[in-house]
């Protein structure tokens, strides 16, 4: 939970350009806690005692804040980039911040704020390593702003983070103990490398003696018909509120955020260099055209896009008051796409209904963002309007659901030149699955036979592949990759192989191989004395995360934390 704060530039940047799925309905709803059973002040307990609310929203934000650094995402997010037992245990993880703010509170540590500013600057980053005031600017606005946060929430994170390094420090010194010696002894194992050789096959060899027999092949799409569907569609009906319509709002909101915009963009010019800035023909424009290119892109439209998202939220208010009128007057309907057109033509705005578009065909051809489609799949019948916006690069929407439509099996004649492909292709693999077994007998064979693989393979008319030598560590392989087979199987089937023998055929895909183990090297000496230093520094790390893990994990126990009840 308080692993070192890391760079983080690809998120930041990904907030900059108003691209993240703002989507927060659960985690970040004011009546967090207050679910049946609970009542409005249920937070959970830390020591016994009742968790308090303002404990718990700070802890919260403050674990909102690590999760998006970890994953480029925001807890509410469904199907995202984290692991379902992270998303599914963020409230867990909130209450354990909040003993772990206790403990820092119990044991009086600190952070000044110079080392809070400090560490934000290494957090901020542009790619040639300096602080860029952009990427903080624009992880505030469009990033902590866009789901109730701020700077102050930002700050009170790096300052407990940095808090709770400073105790990692503290329990966990023992972690630098780690000799050197034993250090480098430990990098000679992990760096001990293997040199093998291989042959390799490929499905492809063997399609010509696969017999196409059309019973076969109807059989083959009989029995995985679920696999030869259309795909399911959905038809929705948008509002676009777009950023350039709240540039006004904008430009009275700027000198507020930003103090200093000329010297700031000034300074954004210099880093990125005047051959950044060039028109639709490609000429450099002039450095006054390009600072003015800066203001409206990195300072004015994140600012606009504020705006629209706010009058966004505006129009749902007034949906969800329709909805609520209707549903008074006649009791079971709801927020229909009829109620979201009309209150659109009641505030003077367009509502656009889309073709029917599938998962996989996505909305970019329409000029909408890439979330636009994944949210669009989200609604249903008992949730038929969004009610959180959308933010684009260059607007914001807000959409309902016109319609779906469920996928349908298609026919044989329909799919018979791809199901025809695919049956000859699995067979070809199981031509492959026998070739390369009978060729593993031969081989071992001719090998406990006095002769070498590479003699052995040969005579049987194989080419041997002398794989460069390769550690544990190892993340890439050209020779591998160039016979379509998975570098990391390769490098894991040779390290599960004894030094001198052969390992069973392996098929990943449509290709396959048979290695020889040769024999094991030492570790590369020149990578030796060129990592070794930060090899020793990372084997101490790595022992004072876990025996502060360690640690941590006794005190929350000791401290019997309950979550809040949902």
């Amino acid at each position: 939970m308080f692993a070192t704060i890391r760079k983080h530039q690809q998120w930041l940047f990904i907030l900059i350009c108003g691209v993240v799925i703002i989507s927060f309905v659960v985690f970040f709803s004011p009546d967090v806690g207050s679910g049946s059973g609970g009542g409005p002040a249920d937070f959970g307990t830390v020591n016994g005692r009742p968790v308090s609310r303002s404990e718990f929203f700070e802890a919260r934000d403050e674990e909102a804040i690590r999760y998006f650094l970890n994953w480029g995402e925001w807890p509410s997010q469904s199907g995202g980039r984290a692991p379902e037992f992270i998303r599914t245990n963020f409230n867990r993880s909130v209450i354990e911040r909040v003993a772990a703010n206790n403990k820092l509170s119990e044991l009086g540590i600190e952070v000044g704020d110079e080392a809070v500013v400090a560490r934000l600057k290494l957090m901020m980053r542009n790619s040639d390593g300096a602080y860029d005031p952009a990427i903080y600017n624009g992880f505030v606005t469009n990033g902590l702003e866009r789901v109730g946060m701020g700077r102050e929430d930002l700050y009170r994170f790096v300052r407990r983070e940095a808090a709770m390094e400073q105790l990692r420090d503290t329990v966990a010194v023992r972690g630098n103990l780690v000799t050197e010696a034993a250090a480098e002894a430990a990098f000679r194992r992990e760096n001990q490398r293997l040199a093998t050789e291989a042959v390799f096959f490929h499905a492809s060899n063997f399609l010509a003696q696969v017999k196409m027999d059309t019973n076969a092949i109807r059989t083959y799409f009989t029995n995985r018909a679920a696999s030869y569907r259309t795909e399911a569609k959905v038809q929705v009906t948008y509002v676009r509120f777009d950023a350039t319509n709240y540039f006004g709002e904008a430009e009275e909101r700027l000198a507020e955020a930003v103090t200093n915009l000329t010297a700031e963009i000034d300074k954004e010019y210099e880093n990125r260099g005047a051959e950044a800035f060039t028109d639709d023909e490609g000429k450099t424009l002039s450095a006054e055209k390009a600072k003015a290119q800066i203001r409206e892109e990195e300072f004015l439209k994140p600012l606009a896009l504020r705006e629209a998202r706010k009058a966004a939220s505006d129009f749902a208010n007034d949906l969800y008051s329709v909805a609520q009128k209707l549903s008074a007057e006649k009791p079971g309907s709801f927020l229909l796409e009829t109620n979201f057109v009309s209150t659109a033509q009641a505030a003077g705005l367009k509502a656009t209904t889309t073709p029917p578009f599938s998962r996989l065909e996505g909305v970019s051809d329409l000029g909408l963002p890439f979330q636009f489609s994944s949210t669009a799949f989200q609604l249903s019948g008992t949730n038929q309007v969004t009610i959180n916006p959308v933010v684009g690069d260059s607007g914001v929407y807000l959409m309902a659901l016109n319609r779906r439509i469920s996928s349908q099996a298609k026919t044989f004649e329909e799919v018979e030149k791809e199901v025809t492909e695919a049956y000859q292709q699995q067979e070809a693999l199981k031509f492959l699955r026998t070739h390369t077994a009978e060729i593993y007998k031969k081989l071992t064979n001719s090998v406990a036979g006095d002769k070498g693989f590479k003699t052995a393979a040969e005579e049987l008319k194989l080419k041997v592949v002398d794989v460069p030598p390769f550690a544990e560590s190892e993340q890439t392989s050209v020779t591998v990759a160039q016979n379509a087979v998975s570098f990391s199987m390769y490098r894991g089937t040779a390290f599960r192989t004894d030094v001198g023998d052969i390992c069973y055929p392996q098929t990943v895909g449509d290709a396959g191989y048979i290695l020889h183990v040769k024999e094991r090297l030492d570790a590369d000496e020149s990578k030796l004395k060129e990592e070794l230093e930060d090899y020793v520094a990372m084997v101490r790390q790595r022992r004072q995360s876990a025996a502060f893990q360690a640690w941590m994990s006794r005190e929350l126990q000791a401290a019997g934390i309950a979550g809040p009840a949902n």
